[in-house]
């Protein structure tokens, strides 16, 4: 029979109702009265797809590539990935890396606030500095994501419901779709 590899045990997760494998390249549930063979199965899908995994951002991080190895990290752990990758990289590349997270990432992502608002108030952010975002009027309509959290928001009607207004210089980070806003600067409607 084949177990699970003694260092991916940790990430064997006991909640109430599931017991979930939650590991940054691989994130299965474990639970149900599963026969050995199944059991089988699952742990050697497991411990192939964290090797696989491993392999390929190993070679893409050599390569310089973190873009794209950041999609072979299961979502929940890809901000975590970004900053370690950051260190490695050169600051233009890194302000790349996190706004392809920032417009790619899902509700969940965006749970770290402190982490992102960090990020995103280091000097020299390139997106603060593009054209679309020079052209914004010095007091923009910001308008709440309906499955965001507080700090992204959107500039775009279309998008949700107007919260309030904000000052340009107040936004910390100018995405394709969205924008990243300290609550406190929203001058609620």
């Amino acid at each position: 029979m084949e177990v699970l590899k003694p260092e991916y045990l940790p990430f064997v997760q006991n909640n109430r109702f599931i017991t979930l494998f939650s590991h940054p390249f691989c994130i299965l549930p474990l639970s149900g009265p599963d026969s050995v063979f199944e059991q089988n199965e699952r742990n050697k899908l497991i411990n192939s797809v964290i090797e696989s995994r491993r392999i390929n951002t190993d070679k893409l991080i050599s390569e310089g590539n973190q873009i794209v190895a950041l999609k072979f990290v299961e979502r929940p752990f890809r901000l975590t990935m970004a900053i370690k990758f950051a260190h490695q990289m050169p600051a233009l590349e890194s302000w790349k890396m996190f706004s392809w997270l920032f417009d790619h990432a899902d509700a969940n992502t965006f749970a770290a606030t402190d982490q992102w608002e960090a990020i995103f108030r280091r000097p020299g952010n390139p997106s603060l500095r593009t054209k679309a975002f020079q052209a914004l009027p010095n007091v923009v309509n910001v308008y709440r994501m309906p499955t965001f959290p507080f700090c992204v928001y959107s500039l775009n009607p279309d998008d949700g419901v107007l919260v309030g207004t904000a000052e340009t210089t107040d936004i910390a980070h100018h995405g394709k779709t969205r924008v990243w806003i300290s609550p406190c600067h929203i001058h609620q409607q």
